[in-house]
């Protein structure tokens, strides 16, 4: 495609994937590079076909760890892998130093390295990074860590990687821990495991044979599910009510009911009463009240004025319209409008209306130099509808 300007590079690695169907100026450059009718001698690393290929997840339990060797004794630590998980919190990654550890954990939804030095205990790093990563999306950590400097990257977004260059000697000690630790050793993590899944997991940027790992081969694992992902969406559907925000973990659902107007475990019972009436027998006085007259229903709640009488409970449900509304005049041209807006829908009256003795409409006309409808002679008009 024809382009005129000068190449900024934003630091950003080309995509890597596939693409189909590329249309420019209505033609489909995929179908003419294929059949050659361009010049493709621009083109890098570019075949027409599309081989997806296997990630094989892996799945952890709170009783779960995945051991892969590294690099033994080397100055460097590099890590990477995709996780997904519903916990706020668990035991990524784990790895005894020559003199000290190395650990990568996830704390409130936000991915933690940490690394302290047996005989440097004044020194060691400490790096955090991301937010809300339990949400049960695939999410990238890459983690690289030498002399005299750290880096921890979510998402390969590298504009916002957390850095440091604290003075500190690492000399690896060959041996990684994902997913899980359970050893008494006499450096031991903050957290013991991890609920969720990994893949693409890297150590010493090569790519772990996770089918070795299988077959026996390579490293160790326990009670771990291999190329599976078991994570569940238990807010899939909502089973919260009323609006009521949906939260999870790796083995269960949390409903949060907060300004809905109800409560219990899936936000099904109201915490308001369903009349003015319900109000009088608890003893209640003259005043503004939230009333719910379906109760769990899928009527919300609403607001009105309830008025107790000796023998009666009045409810007034209250219109946007002020006291007195000034019209400066009116002809079958240019009639004058008001739009009266009350503060409950339809339904929400109709479901008191329905139980009520009695219902009244109260409009109020007052006039001056002026008349209602065609009434001649009329100075001051009220009415009702029932």
């Amino acid at each position: 495609m024809p382009y005129s300007g000068k190449l900024i590079s934003g630091g950003r690695r080309n995509f890597k994937g596939c693409m189909e169907s590329i249309s420019y100026n209505g033609e489909n450059i995929t179908d003419l590079a294929r059949r050659k009718k361009v010049n493709t001698s621009s083109f890098r690393n570019l075949t027409f076909s599309c081989v997806e290929s296997h990630t094989f997840p892996v799945s952890f339990n709170a009783t779960s760890f995945l051991q892969l060797p590294g690099r033994r004794e080397h100055n460097m630590v590099s890590v990477s892998f995709q996780f997904r998980t519903w916990n706020p919190s668990g035991l990524l990654l784990f790895s005894a130093l020559a003199d000290g550890m190395l650990e990568l954990t996830l704390k409130d939804g936000r991915v933690a390295a940490h690394i302290s030095l047996t005989q440097q205990k004044s020194l060691g790093v400490d790096m955090v990074s991301g937010s809300g990563l339990n949400d049960g999306e695939w999410h990238e950590v890459r983690f690289m860590a030498k002399e005299n400097f750290a880096m921890l990257t979510i998402d390969g977004d590298e504009a916002s990687a957390v850095r440091t260059n604290t003075p500190v000697q690492i000399t690896t000690g060959g041996t990684y821990h994902f997913g899980g630790y359970f050893l008494q050793t006499q450096a031991s993590p903050s957290q013991r495991s991890f609920q969720g899944c990994m893949q693409l997991i890297q150590v010493d940027d090569q790519l772990a044979d996770l089918a070795a790992v299988e077959q026996g081969t390579l490293g160790a694992f326990e009670n771990v599910s291999l190329d599976t992902c078991a994570i569940i969406d238990r807010c899939l559907p909502n089973h919260c009510e009323h609006g009521g925000r949906c939260t999870q973990t790796w083995d269960s659902f949390s409903c949060y009911c907060d300004s809905t107007g109800y409560s219990g475990a899936t936000c099904h019972a109201s915490v308001y009463e369903q009349s003015c009436e319900a109000y009088k027998h608890m003893g209640k006085s003259s005043d503004v009240y939230w009333i719910d007259p379906d109760g769990s229903g899928p009527l919300g709640p609403f607001r009105v004025i309830c008025k107790m009488t000796e023998d009666k409970v009045w409810t007034t449900v209250v219109n946007n319209l002020p006291v007195q509304t000034a019209v400066s005049g009116s002809s079958r041209e240019r009639r004058t409008v008001l739009q009266l807006n009350y503060s409950a829908t339809m339904e929400q009256i109709s479901a008191i209306t329905d139980a009520a003795e009695h219902c009244e409409q109260h409009i109020a006309y007052t006039c001056r130099s002026s008349r209602l409808l065609n009434t001649p002679g009329m100075e001051v008009t009220s009415y009702y509808n029932y």
